[in-house]
């Protein structure tokens, strides 16, 4: 049990009260008590919470951490002070003030840490220094683990902002809002039938363009863009799959140290080429590199069946993937303007577009008022573009209509923007001091920005650092280890050392044979589930009823009949995309929650092994950093078995319709018509037999394409177990041959002595870079 701690140096606050200092280093997400009223042992709640989630950012666990820190207290009254950035400490005080109102004693307080905000820099040129100066021994061992490579691969990784909407949303005007420049085609009708990811990039003069087929093959290549480029761009996409490649300066947003990406996907109802619509699906349902999802919406209307789909969609990512889930969706609720805020309320507005999203489960959406056209003519005047005679009229219908005065409140749209209440009053200060920049935070659009950048600097920013630093951090702290481990030791600690080592060696040649049994039987016990492949059947087989249930009369109109085949086609196309995207999504996240479990038991069997005898911690330091070093990641045993698996892709859709076959408006495979007697010049159609063709067959086929998707990923976890067995001899006999070398070393001692000033510039070295990185990590 946890025991009290004499308290010394406290205000009067904290000694009214038990407390606790904890610091979180976002970079490496690392946890660390720096007191605590209590004496938290190894074995108290608190500590064995953080070590379980020691490679785990803080916002998937922050409610387990405070609740073990009560259990130990054994008191739900205490004070977390909390040292670390604001963007972690919303999420702290947003659950204390939740447990304050169910009854808790508990207050929070935050000491801010300096945050670097040029780490991704600072480190580029650390990695430049070490590549060319660091210890022989360092560079051949960082060369091995492939530590720089890896340094790169998340130096390039990129951070996207998926933005989303149905027919008529202004969509493409927010997004022209955004960067400035009347670039995508806007006009009141579906008009992106392409993907367009548009990539920030700080200090390019102008915009210019790529296009690519689906495949992969250069239609054209990079050149300054012409508007007319994105028109012919999305004719055509109509017809074929076209990904376009944008690059420019986006005057809002900072990519200094982020390659934020823009992508523009076609709506579910914006698009006639299936790979598009999948796209879409795929963005929301990516809770592995969680890209934040801009959804807009129309403040005029609510409520079609598109928007039910894909706000369905949303909800269950929401409700089953946390907090950064529920931060990822941010709904842009366009056409503010269109309100008379003398007449009407926004308040009502808003709550009603809430209450509208609560419908389908989303309880806390992040909502943005914002009219895309207002900002987007202040972002063509702010960069010096010629306004028509109509535009110029309609920038100065906004100011009148959108700045408050005197005895007039105007649209505030800052007031209801999901923002901290600090970036309000930055952006209402801005407003009085200048009338241009006042219309534009009051448009909405800056709310948004600020958004995105917080977003990317809590989430995909700390990630790419600690992807980039995962093994180098690992290679750089082992070689101090070892530095630490003969340094300095008289013959006797050396002798000692070199009689532990025998030790585990001897373990491993004699208990370790039965370990090795006893670790193969947990792996091979680890199963892939079918748990959510079941309620995935579930779900499907409710929709296809729904669906079915329109198709069972024999006798029905040709009107009638037409508007119910059009409605089942579009219902189908969705459901059969929604099922090839969920499979995937399913198979991805079982599949490495089964390799991080492999991963974990093979940790485990070799920290077994040295927890056999009583260790110099700095040895165990060191045997334990190369098995770290030597076990794959989750993300490397998943690379090294990629598979490819049979997925279920769906029809593609053909939107001309034939008067003789106008009832068969999705391709289905089979190619017979269906024809019904007329009489009396009066066209029936028998529905029923339509299902019983068409239908059945397509119902059959997803059925098997669940199935077999989930044959797929059992014998892929089956893969990974083979592999990951096989991986468990290779590190066993690199741990030998680590443990030979120590052995080598520490006998070899007294001739390094003997050339002292060589080994002493060796180890100054090695701690010198592991003081720069920590230095550069912790701020």
């Amino acid at each position: 049990m946890a025991q009290r701690k004499e308290k010394i140096n406290e205000t009067q606050e904290v000694k009214a009260m038990e407390y606790i200092g904890i610091k979180y280093n976002p970079y490496i997400y690392e946890v660390e008590i720096l007191k605590s009223s209590y004496d938290l042992n190894k074995q108290s709640r608190t500590n064995l919470i953080i070590q379980k989630n020691k490679d785990k950012a803080l916002h998937f666990w922050y409610k387990d951490l405070i609740n073990a820190i009560s259990e130990d207290f054994n008191n739900k009254s205490f004070k977390l002070i909390f040292n670390g950035r604001n963007e972690e400490y919303a999420d702290i005080l947003e659950e204390v003030e939740y447990l304050q109102k169910k009854g808790w004693g508990i207050i929070s307080e935050l000491v801010p840490l300096k945050e670097n905000r040029n780490i991704l820099k600072e480190l580029e040129i650390y990695i430049k220094d070490i590549v060319k100066n660091a210890p022989t021994e360092l560079k051949k061992e960082l060369k091995e683990k492939k530590a720089i490579e890896e340094f790169e691969i998340a130096k390039n990784s990129e951070a996207e902002v998926s933005v989303i909407a149905t027919m008529s949303s202004g969509k493409s005007t927010l997004l022209n809002a955004i960067l400035g420049k009347e670039i995508l085609p806007s006009k009141n009708e579906a008009c992106t039938a392409t993907i367009c990811r548009i990539k920030d990039v700080d200090g390019l003069k102008n915009f210019r363009l790529r296009a690519e087929t689906i495949d992969g093959k250069v239609i054209s290549d990079w050149k300054e863009i012409n508007s007319d480029d994105i028109k012919k761009y999305n004719e055509e996409g109509n017809k074929m799959g076209i990904n376009l490649f944008l690059e420019g300066d986006v005057p809002g947003i900072n990519s200094d140290e982020m390659n934020l990406i823009l992508i523009d996907t076609p709506g579910p109802n914006n698009s006639q080429n299936t790979e598009h619509k999948e796209a879409t699906y795929k963005f929301i349902k990516d809770t592995k590199n969680n890209p934040l999802v801009l959804y807009v919406m129309n403040a005029t209307q609510h409520g079609t069946n598109d928007d039910a789909n894909l706000l369905s969609e949303i909800s269950e990512i929401v409700k089953n993937n946390g907090k950064q889930a529920e931060e990822r969706f941010i709904f842009a609720l366009n056409k503010i303007d269109c309100f008379d805020p003398e007449k009407e309320s926004i308040n009502t507005l808003i709550e009603n577009s809430k209450e509208y999203l609560r419908r389908f489960g989303i309880e806390n959406p992040k909502i943005f008022p914002i009219s895309a056209e207002a900002a987007k003519l202040v972002r063509l005047r702010e960069r010096g573009e010629e306004l028509s005679r109509a535009q110029r009229g309609n920038l100065q219908s906004y100011e009148m209509n959108f700045l408050p005065e005197d005895d007039y409140p105007g649209i505030d749209t800052i007031k209801y923007a999901s923002i901290s209440e600090v970036a309000k009053e930055k952006l209402y200060k801005e407003a009085k001091e200048d009338k241009i920049k006042g219309l534009l935070h009051y448009s909405g659009i800056t709310a948004i920005e600020i958004y995105i950048d917080r977003y990317v600097n809590k989430y995909a920013k700390t990630q790419k650092v600690k992807d980039s630093v995962n093994t180098l951090k690992k290679v750089v702290d082992d070689a101090y280890s070892e530095v630490n481990l003969l340094s300095g030791k008289t013959s006797g600690e050396i002798e000692k050392i070199i009689g532990q080592i025998t030790s585990i060696e001897n373990i491993l040649k004699t208990k370790g044979k039965d370990k090795i049994k006893e670790v193969k039987d947990k792996i091979n016990a680890i199963k892939g589930s079918g748990k959510e492949y079941g309620i995935l059947f579930n779900k499907f087989e409710q929709k296809f009823s729904e669906i079915e249930r329109n198709f069972n009369d024999t006798k029905v109109s040709e009107e009638k009949a037409r508007l119910i085949i059009e409605e089942a086609s579009k219902d189908l196309e969705n459901l059969a995309l929604n099922i090839k995207t969920s499979t995937q999504k399913i198979s991805n996240e079982e599949v490495r929650v089964k390799a991080n479990e492999i991963i974990n038991e093979l940790k485990r069997y070799f920290y077994d092994i040295l927890g056999e005898i009583n260790l110099n911690s700095e040895l165990k330091s060191v045997l334990q950093n190369k098995v770290e070093l030597e076990l794959p990641s989750t993300s490397n045993l998943l690379r090294e078995g990629a598979y490819t698996v049979k997925e279920y892709a769906g029809e593609r859709y053909v939107r001309t319709v034939s008067r003789s076959t106008w009832w068969k408006p999705w391709t289905w495979g089979d190619e017979e018509d269906i024809y019904e007697s007329v009489y009396d010049n009066k066209t029936y159609v028998d529905l029923y037999k339509i299902k019983e063709q068409y239908m059945d067959k397509q119902k059959t086929s997803i059925r098997q394409a669940i199935n077999s998707n989930q044959q797929d990923m059992i014998n892929k976890v089956e893969e990974l177990k083979k592999e990951s067995l096989e991986k468990l001899y290779e590190v066993e006999k690199n741990i030998e041959i680590k443990m030979d070398e120590l052995k080598v070393r520490a006998k070899e001692q007294e001739n390094l002595l003997k050339t002292k000033s060589e080994f002493e510039k060796t180890m100054r070295n090695i701690i010198m870079y592991k003081n720069k990185l920590d230095e550069i990590l912790n701020g």
